[in-house]
């Protein structure tokens, strides 16, 4: 087992298998840091465990068949599902947490529902939901960048 220090300080332990999903992680224990507690002081306890349970479903992926292909890729869409509730702020949290440790199997699963989630909204709204600092844009800027969102399909 391998353990893992998430930046609350907590302890969480791993299977090596589940573990190496990370590109990050995988690189540190060839590094021979599997025999201590590994830090990760850009992810919280929350989001280590939901990473962690990614990890493990794939980890332990038995995906041969078509049938346990379209099981995995059920679970992908329940566990998105249920990361997306809310006000989709976990969901970024979870987006960041595997770009950090390279998870890349569920950085792609999370772009493509903060993509599909902001197709249909306006820079203002993005910026609301994501908590983004405010840019300061020209006029010229902010001219055209309301000229763009007036062209969209969706707004036509």
């Amino acid at each position: 087992m391998i353990t893992l220090k998430s930046s609350d300080g907590e302890p969480v332990e791993v299977t090596e298998a589940s573990a190496r999903i990370s590109k990050v992680i995988g690189d540190k224990i060839d590094a021979g840091r599997g025999g201590e507690a590994i830090p990760l002081p850009h992810v919280d306890n929350k989001t280590l465990k939901k990473l962690i349970e990614y990890c493990d479903e794939h980890a332990n992926e038995n995906s041969d068949t078509d049938e346990q292909k379209e099981e995995l890729k059920n679970w992908d869409k329940a566990f998105i599902d249920e990361l997306d509730e809310d006000d989709g702020s976990f969901l970024f949290l979870v987006l960041l947490a595997s770009s950090y440790l390279k998870i890349d199997g569920l950085l792609d699963l999370t772009y493509q529902r903060v993509a599909d989630n902001s197709k249909a909204k306006t820079t203002e709204e993005i910026r609301k939901a994501f908590s983004t600092i405010e840019i300061e844009l020209s006029d010229k800027e902010e001219e055209e960048q309301q000229q763009e969102e007036e062209i969209r399909p969706e707004n036509v």
